[in-house]
């Protein structure tokens, strides 16, 4: 932020994480309120800054508010092109910056999908703010079958306790039951509202080798072709994941992961007439490009009902709301399970 009509940043002090619109990005509506509250960029390729002395002449809707957002976004982006802050610090906030990630955080515990343990609530901030689990002291290791932190193995003591190989070991039964556990609350309701039937029974698509999707979604009045879902869950913290991509896109992980499944089960799912939808999520509770894609496109459908009907939308955006933070929840309770089920050194 800055006082007067003097330039507080570089010219291209932005230009390495901005590229492409992230982190609440102002709505075209409100373009008008942030031109209003925010100074020109000294050069091309810098971002406007918010000025305090434009605040009293800005007009438009919620000047106020746009200026609290954009000294929000000022924040963020100066700190992710902060070369001198730690690159796990910068990957994870801008993994925390996709849609869904730490919506568990201020949802209201009025229903038992939308509560939280303590300890639970507790773990899942440790781990989308960088914390150690205090849980994991040194001598705690993985399941018995896991050959790299099992109990007979020398584990980095240091690194043990942020909980990343717990979340992303695949030894673990919770590790499935987490992905499952995601896809029936946060993507199956998108399918079940747009006409489909989710079907976990009748899921192979390779014929040959028995390998599996998650479900099967059917509509015949929307599609000849038969979704196959299958759901993965990445961890953000996870060595593979910190690098300079995850500081330029919130998607990094999620784009990852899509396209690892895809590889995997596009083909033989199109050989059994089957359209392919790769379901990626973050343990911080962020959603893929495809889901959102799916969540996007049921949430304006809906938002244009309601107002058809005489509504103001505010029952359609309560409702993409609740599905996010139930989501979120479902994931931080899963998470909570694969951190819990710790085993002692042999």
């Amino acid at each position: 932020m800055r006082f007067s009509h003097g330039p507080r940043v570089s010219p291209s002090a932005f230009a390495a994480v901005t590229a492409s619109p992230h982190f609440h990005e102002p709505f075209e509506r409100d373009a008008e309120a942030y031109r209003a509250v925010t100074a020109p960029p000294a050069a091309s390729g810098g971002r406007r800054v918010p000025d305090l002395s434009c605040l009293h002449a800005a007009r438009g809707k919620h000047p106020q508010r746009m200026f609290a957002a954009a000294l929000g976004r000022e924040a963020f982006h100066t700190l992710l092109n902060d070369a001198s802050a730690p690159l796990p610090t910068r990957c994870r906030i801008r993994q925390a910056s996709q849609e869904g990630a730490l919506a568990f955080q201020f949802a209201v515990p009025s229903t038992p999908d939308r509560t939280l343990s303590d300890r639970a609530y507790l773990a899942q901030w440790r781990h989308c703010y960088g914390l150690d689990q205090p849980e994991l002291i040194p001598g705690t290791r993985c399941t018995g079958t896991c050959t790299t932190h099992g109990p007979s193995a020398a584990v980095d003591e240091a690194r043990w306790p942020d909980g990343s190989h717990l979340l992303s070991c695949g030894c673990s039964p919770w590790r499935l039951k987490r992905h499952n556990v995601v896809g029936r609350t946060g993507l199956k309701p998108i399918y079940e509202e747009s006409g489909y039937v989710w079907d976990e029974r009748d899921v192979h698509c390779h014929v040959d080798s028995g390998k599996r999707v998650d479900a099967r979604c059917s509509n015949s009045t929307a599609s000849h072709r038969d979704d196959g879902v299958d759901i993965t869950v990445g961890c953000p913290a996870c060595d593979s994941y910190v690098c300079d991509a995850a500081v330029t896109s919130a998607d990094h992980v999620t784009d990852h992961l899509e396209r690892g499944k895809n590889s995997k089960h596009a083909a033989a799912c199109d050989a059994v007439g089957l359209r392919f939808v790769a379901a990626a999520f973050t343990t911080l509770g962020g959603w893929g490009r495809t889901v959102r894609k799916q969540l996007h496109t049921l949430y304006a459908k809906k938002k244009k009902e309601e107002k058809k009907a005489g509504g103001s939308g505010w029952d359609t955006i309560r409702w993409k709301q609740d599905l996010l933070e139930r989501t979120c929840i479902a994931m931080a309770i899963a998470n909570f399970r694969l951190l819990d089920a710790h085993t002692r050194a042999s």
